[in-house]
């Protein structure tokens, strides 16, 4: 996304802008007029398209987390009712490597 997140909405804006002017009498393009204008749309097509693609992600990762919250919260719910078969398992502690050799002189 750009460092301006209003970059899409403000060009969108000037767009219009600068066809209000010929609302009434309308406007003649040269070839050369409209493919720049088409580039133009292009790239805001564009910026849009990667803007949604990062807030869809956004929402994706926060659903995401609420619903492994949500199961945290039920598994522990589970485990802390009488009579239940769900067991947490108990915490052990595990050696800890980073796998550099031992006792050697380096």
């Amino acid at each position: 996304m750009s460092k301006n997140i209003y970059e899409l909405s403000d060009q969108l804006f000037q767009l219009r802008r600068d066809f209000l002017p010929h609302e009434i009498g309308g406007v003649f393009l040269s070839a050369e007029r409209v493919r720049q204008l088409t580039d133009g749309l292009m790239n805001l097509g564009q910026a849009a398209l990667k803007e949604a693609h990062e807030i869809s992600r956004h929402r994706w990762n926060l659903q995401a987390q609420a619903e492994r919250d949500l199961d945290g919260e039920r598994i522990a719910e589970l485990a802390s009712q009488p009579g239940t078969n769900v067991r947490l398992f108990p915490i052990v502690p595990r050696p800890f490597s980073d796998g550099r050799p031992k006792g050697g002189a380096a």
